[in-house]
């Protein structure tokens, strides 16, 4: 699943956009989120993207595009 607005470019979202792109699984009546990349402001982070895994408390941040976080998200998915 992906989402994305454009934005007004600045120091967090340099390309003038903002994303979200997450793996789900369908499991009976409900959609579950295996992961998810977004490069939404968070707290002391600003300006990289953050990968979020089911399972997992810690976020992982990177600096990506929307095509890499594509990318990433599925490679993680699959795995």
């Amino acid at each position: 699943m992906l989402k994305a607005t454009k934005v007004p470019k600045d120091k967090d979202f340099k390309e003038g956009l903002k994303f979200a792109v997450s793996f789900l699984y369908l499991k009976g009546n409900d959609w579950i989120c295996i992961a998810r990349i977004d490069n939404y402001r968070h707290k002391g982070k600003r300006g990289l993207c953050h990968i979020h895994r089911e399972g997992d408390e810690k976020e992982e941040y990177r600096k990506l595009t929307l095509k890499e976080a594509e990318e990433m998200i599925e490679r993680i998915g699959k795995n």
